[in-house]
């Protein structure tokens, strides 16, 4: 409000001057050390004149002139760090102390009428990186975690931004401290804390396994946490496995006892199965009998061939002619060898 009575005033002073034409005013915010630049968009020559005036605390000041083609820091303080351009006024190396409202005023010759437009820089002090507290208490199945943004110089605003995949979901505007679950910080959630006034802004951000180095948990465990639903699904999977394997014993458990209970009342079922088993019984005895009968039929065959000697006679000439044929052979291949030679 102290900002805006002098800011009126400058209004109001520059309305009596008649033929004087009043820009739009504009709002500057920059940090400590940075540099404001004041866009005036007049045209600078050697027939134009201009003044330049910072009001601060209700006491106006003149800062420079430019005249003859010519621009001149008339102030001590702006001596530095002002340059007036073509189309631009910049203060640079801001301090605390340039913060106020800036008229500038030009006019050309021969014509009287001015031209003006109204500036007010606001310096703020940079902001400081902020500070995350966290403190989680916890219980055998989540831990409720604390999350405190602090800052240093107590100069600037706070509020928590939560990311998924570095994207924002959620904006706690206002809020210097937030609750969530441990459990709920899985799945690339971070949370970010941002300080922040009219010039300047600093984040940090905490995620799973910040808040989970804090707990009471093991490494270990803050695996199982961070990779909880593959570690779910995998005990699931085990779990159906095992299920359906003792799910198939039981049940062939139960169908055997049902049977057999059922051949108690149906004794029918009881007979019909004694002779299928009787069937293959007799079936395996007819197999050993045709089995003993080829053995005694071989050895008739040999006891008859004791019998019947035309039989190996019969054998021993075929015997004799065929190594008959072979000494022939010979000879031939002998005779045919001389006379080749």
């Amino acid at each position: 409000m102290r900002l805006l009575i002098p800011l009126l005033s400058v209004l109001l002073m520059s309305l009596r001057l008649l033929g004087t034409a009043v820009y739009p005013s504009g709002q500057i915010n920059k940090p400590l050390n940075d540099t404001a630049t004041f866009h005036h968009g007049f045209e600078l020559g050697a027939k134009t004149f201009c003044t330049i005036w910072m009001t601060s605390q209700g006491e106006p000041r003149e800062v420079a002139e430019y005249r003859n083609d010519h621009f001149q820091v008339t102030n001590e303080q702006f001596q530095a760090s002002t340059v007036f351009m073509k189309s631009t006024l910049k203060i640079q190396n801001l301090t605390m102390n340039d913060s106020g409202i800036y008229d500038i005023s030009c006019w050309y010759a021969p014509n009287p009428a001015k031209r003006r437009r109204v500036f007010k820089l606001t310096v703020y002090e940079p902001v400081q990186q902020p500070v995350i507290k966290t403190k989680c208490q916890c219980g055998y199945i989540d831990c409720n975690c604390t999350l405190h943004c602090q800052d240093p110089t107590n100069s600037s605003s706070a509020h928590w931004v939560i990311l998924h995949n570095s994207k924002p979901v959620n904006n706690s505007a206002h809020k210097r401290t937030i609750w969530t679950l441990l459990g709920d910080t899985c799945g690339n959630i971070k949370y970010m804390c941002v300080l922040q006034n009219p010039a300047d802004q600093k984040n940090a951000s905490v995620g799973f396994w910040q808040l989970c180095s804090t707990s009471r948990y093991s490494e270990f465990l803050c695996m199982c946490w961070a990779y909880q639903k593959a570690v779910i699904i995998g005990i699931m999977t085990v779990i159906v496995a095992v299920v359906s394997i003792l799910a198939r014993f039981i049940f062939k458990k139960i169908k055997e006892a049902v049977l057999r209970k059922l051949r108690g009342y149906f004794p029918s079922w009881r007979t019909e199965v004694d002779n299928q088993n009787k069937e293959g019984r007799l079936g395996d005895m007819e197999m050993t009998s045709v089995k003993s009968k080829l053995k005694d039929n071989k050895a008739v065959l040999r006891k008859l061939r004791g019998y019947f000697p035309s039989w190996r006679t019969e054998v021993d000439n075929q015997n004799k002619e065929c190594r008959m044929g072979d000494m022939e052979m010979a000879s031939v291949k002998s005779q045919l060898l001389d006379n080749t030679g």
